[in-house]
């Protein structure tokens, strides 16, 4: 009887063992899956941030391309509206007979069109206060645009980065520049007095309404249309 008690006991024992043997492993095993878990979700979370870094780094770059092409497109564009003027003023003999000049009327010129002026053409690499290319003035979708001086139509077509374009020449090297139409209505050689209608805004869309591109010059020489025209 004793040696079956005795048995009995080691079998309980040994159960026992067995039992905490079996909790150990497991606990172990929880523990192997709870750090493989872990080392996932480390390794998903590096690889969300590289995907980020991979994506910002992609913006990065195709901002930079985004810009250098356009700088590039722009100088390109601001280069054959100045050749345009150039060949202009080699065509054209410039004596348009008149009794008044355009330099007289610096400061009263009215303005193409009803509109707010949203932005500025700076000159480029200028420091000097005001020295601005151009100006684009926003206004109604379809709006007339005016002639602003007597003069002739020395350009009426279409300019890569202007869009629809009307150039007139007021006599004396001066010019009228007006960019991004939607319609032209005057062609090159007519006669245009102050108030006529050279065609309408509308070739650039935002949210606000349709834009206008504008500059006054003197030969190759940018002023700045806002020293020209009537304070508002």
């Amino acid at each position: 009887m004793e040696e079956d008690r005795m048995a009995l006991i080691r079998s309980a024992k040994e159960a026992h063992d067995h039992q905490d043997e079996i909790s150990r492993t497991e606990a172990k095993l929880t523990e192997i899956r709870n750090i493989s878990s872990e080392k996932k979700a480390r390794l998903m979370l590096l690889k969300e941030e590289l995907k980020k870094k991979v994506l910002r780094l992609m913006k990065i770059h195709n901002e930079k391309e985004f810009y250098e092409t356009a700088v590039v497109e722009l100088q390109a564009a601001a280069e054959s509206l100045k050749q345009t003027l150039i060949n202009i003023e080699k065509k054209d003999n410039n004596d348009i007979d008149r009794s008044f000049h355009f330099k007289d009327f610096r400061g009263k010129l009215a303005y193409p069109f009803k509109g707010r002026v949203i932005g500025y053409k700076k000159i480029p690499g200028s420091a000097r206060p005001g020295a601005y290319k151009g100006i684009v003035i926003e206004g109604v979708p379809g709006s007339d645009v005016k002639v602003i001086f007597s003069g002739v139509v020395a350009f009426s077509g279409k300019l890569k980065g202007y869009g629809e374009l009307v150039i007139i020449n007021h006599g004396s090297r001066f010019f009228t520049v007006s960019a991004h139409l939607s319609k032209r209505n005057k062609i090159e050689g007519d006669v245009v007095e102050e108030g006529d209608v050279l065609g309408q805004i509308g070739g650039k869309r935002t949210s606000g309404g349709a834009r206008l591109y504008f500059e006054i010059r003197r030969g190759g020489k940018s002023l700045n249309p806002q020293e020209w025209l009537k304070a508002k």
